[in-house]
């Protein structure tokens, strides 16, 4: 992954960040936040050269472009996976007792932390509490639900905002070979790795209108049946599918809510108002969670079918318990 430091560095957040660098008050655990996964790693990465920098966010020095390229051996980046285990937690505990190899301090990156279960999460909490001198943890997260309130307590919490349109239409011409830019960024809704699946797969947009089919056409048992004959054709994607799902049934709980100006799926405001109808609040917060487990059932190699059929079962269920 290139890091892509001209465009993440010109974000406030980032400057807001180089300013405490200058002042010596990074602190020792951060918590990036934000739906938009790429961004998550993008920014960690460009934060951690920061960290390590000779000079201040230069990108020319030997730390920053090793850490780019992902060779600093002060950087260690988890998870070794998929997913954060408890493997990942034992392997830095482990190099927590030993000094900087190259750089004056050490950087933890962990990316999907939110994945983290909550004995892992746990085993952290003492390093995060107390973390030897120049050490220093970053911690992605796509949502906070699965964090634990101790974890979250003791990081600096970090939200990066959407990117405007203009701004993802700014990188899909400067860093893809995509034609239609303007478009491709107002699907987007600001969220970057949306953007960049939609010119690097073409399955993609066909998962996405799935998806919405699925919301729009689960409305009985007898509509259950065809719509996972058509997953079942889509198995191989199913972590994508899981993740558009979830991405639209916030959009939907965002409408529930009256927030429709959080909404990121804007290209498909219409169609989602018309699918809120027949989703309460409670109902989605539910099927999210069903989420959550069922991506950690895909980590254990389960059949993706029964997946799909457990996942579209359980959301008939809710719908008619939430009515």
């Amino acid at each position: 992954m290139e890091s892509y430091a001209e465009f993440i560095q010109g974000l406030k957040e980032y400057q807001d960040l180089k300013k405490e660098k200058e002042s010596n008050s990074l602190t020792h655990s951060y918590m990036l936040i934000c739906k938009d996964n790429l961004m998550l790693e993008l920014f960690a990465k460009n934060l951690a050269a920061l960290i390590l920098c000779e000079n201040n966010s230069c990108n020319t020095c030997s730390n920053c472009t090793k850490v780019f390229a992902e060779t600093h051996p002060d950087v260690f980046l988890y998870p070794k996976d998929k997913t954060i285990k408890k493997d990942d937690i034992v392997d830095i505990v482990d190099h927590l007792q030993y000094k900087p190899f190259e750089a004056k301090g050490k950087v933890f990156l962990l990316n999907q932390f939110s994945t983290a279960n909550d004995t892992s999460q746990n085993k952290l909490l003492k390093s995060l509490e107390n973390p030897p001198q120049n050490t220093y943890f970053i911690l992605c997260v796509n949502n906070e639900i699965p964090v634990l309130p101790t974890i979250f307590s003791r990081c600096k919490k970090i939200y990066l905002q959407p990117l405007t349109e203009k701004r993802v239409e700014d990188f899909l011409q400067r860093y893809t070979d995509a034609k239609n830019t303007k478009s491709i960024a107002c699907i987007s809704g600001g969220n970057l790795e949306k953007a960049v699946n939609f010119v690097q797969n073409n399955s993609y947009m066909q998962n996405y209108e799935l998806v919405l089919e699925v919301l729009e056409k689960l409305n009985k048992s007898s509509t259950m049946l065809p719509l996972c004959a058509k997953l079942y054709a889509k198995s191989q994607f199913l972590g994508d599918i899981l993740e558009i799902l979830e991405d639209l049934l916030e959009d939907i709980l965002y409408i529930r809510l009256n927030k429709a100006e959080f909404v990121t799926n804007k290209n498909v405001l219409d169609r989602l108002k018309t699918i809120a109808e027949s989703y309460t609040a409670d109902c989605v917060d539910l099927i999210i969670k069903k989420i959550y487990e069922i991506r950690k059932q895909i980590d254990f190699n389960c059949a993706p079918n029964g997946l799909i059929d457990n996942l579209l079962l359980y959301m008939l269920e809710v719908k008619y318990l939430c009515k």
